[in-house]
């Protein structure tokens, strides 16, 4: 790319490029994982963003923790905590 001259653009130019995208994207995720959840369910959600309780707050971090890595059993793993 330096012999052509090429100049990629700043991350700053790329993100406002792909926010679109990614809003988009977001929320199609969000609504198809919000149809799979029964009326339980996303009571419980609710109660876990208010954060009320220690215990609500460290359920909801371990909710977003991702999974040691992207392998088959950190993500099983993962999962039966939630079991």
């Amino acid at each position: 790319m330096v012999k052509e001259r090429y100049e990629l653009p700043t991350f700053n130019s790329l993100d406002r490029l792909v926010s679109p995208v990614r809003s988009i994207t977001n929320n199609r995720l969000f609504h198809r994982v919000s149809q799979g959840l029964s009326s339980n369910e996303q009571a419980y959600l609710d109660q876990l963003l208010l954060g009320e309780t220690s215990e609500s707050i460290a359920t909801l971090n371990l909710l977003k923790s991702p999974p040691k890595s992207g392998e088959l059993s950190h993500i099983k793993q993962l999962q039966t905590k939630f079991n």
